[in-house]
């Protein structure tokens, strides 16, 4: 009995070994796809939606904005961006948001340049409130800012909640240990895009109807 037990505890670490190393494989995935947002070649947004919750996403949707209003600056007839913040968490307002924004560019940032929603706590409320801010606002085009390892299941949300027509630029926020190349080099680089690969599974299934 007590070699049964051994063959079978050995078939099952066997399994999970296997499961594991095909799931590594198999995670990098989520970092398969080119962004769209070139500095020199944006195309016109009624909004710049940045998900707030990674390191680097608001300095990098700022310096994205900051080319909007470089572009549109010496053209009245060109509508400047609204500045989304999506997911601040609840104590946050335009202030804390200030602080987060590169030196260079606060002086241009006003309150009426952004909107912070600071109700959200997950990918796809953030997209459901973003949906009905824009509905109001009649927005119809946005690019995207997020972290690379969010990006692949954050635009599939989206497109899914606000529409596949709405996202039109995507800017990723790659920061070490969450790089493509680097991911499997570091325990928490593992841990974020396995836990991102998951998800994305995990809520394709549940949209069609598998669980």
């Amino acid at each position: 009995m007590g070699s049964f037990f051994g063959k079978l505890g050995f078939v099952l670490a066997g399994i999970v070994i296997g499961g594991f190393l095909v799931a590594m494989l198999a995670a990098n995935s989520i970092y398969e796809f080119e962004d769209t947002g070139k500095p020199a070649l944006l195309l016109p947004v009624d909004a710049v939606v940045v998900l707030a919750g990674g390191r680097g996403r608001i300095k990098t949707a700022s310096l994205i904005w900051y080319e909007y209003y470089k572009k549109n600056q010496f053209n009245s007839k060109k509508k400047l961006p609204l500045l989304y913040v999506s997911g601040m968490g609840h104590q946050s307002d335009f202030d804390t948001f200030k602080n987060l924004v590169p030196k260079k560019i606060r002086p241009l940032i006003e309150l009426k340049h952004v909107a912070i929603d600071n109700k959200s706590i997950s990918t796809r409320e953030n997209a459901i409130y973003f949906k009905r801010f824009a509905k109001k606002k009649g927005f119809k085009k946005i690019h995207l800012i997020t972290s690379g390892y969010h990006m692949r299941r954050a635009r599939y949300i989206f497109e899914e909640v606000v529409g596949k027509s709405a996202i039109v630029e995507t800017t990723s926020v790659f920061i070490k240990p969450f790089e493509s190349r680097l991911w499997r080099s570091s325990l928490s680089g593992i841990q974020v895009t396995l836990s991102e690969f998951f998800k994305l599974l995990l809520y394709r299934s549940i949209e069609k109807g598998f669980w």
